[in-house]
């Protein structure tokens, strides 16, 4: 994904982008907790949605969607304390119930 592509979407559909790319972070986030999707595919496209708002360096984010990339970001290592637990099960399903929770 691209900047340019956000920024056309935006505006075939009249949202500012920060609206927009907030609005796509809490889908993800909401289809990750309803189990619809998975957290490898969750955390490609945050990654890439955060990328791609990174090529413009006048480019505007929400509080919430650099909440719900954290979230995703924090599951993406193993921590010498994690045992055998799975990082994005201990640290993003938690982290993205609590958001969405803020939300309601």
């Amino acid at each position: 994904m691209k900047y340019r592509q956000i920024r056309q979407w935006s505006n075939d559909t009249n949202i500012p982008e920060v609206e927009l790319t907030e609005l796509l972070a809490l889908d993800v986030a909401a289809r990750y907790a309803r189990n619809e999707i998975e957290y490898g595919p969750a955390d490609w496209i945050m990654n890439n949605l955060f990328l791609a708002m990174a090529e413009d360096p006048l480019s505007e984010w929400s509080d919430l969607f650099l909440d719900v990339f954290n979230a995703f970001d924090s599951g993406e290592y193993k921590r010498d304390e994690d045992g055998d637990v799975e990082p994005s099960e201990k640290y993003t399903r938690p982290e993205i119930a609590r958001i969405l929770s803020m939300k309601r």
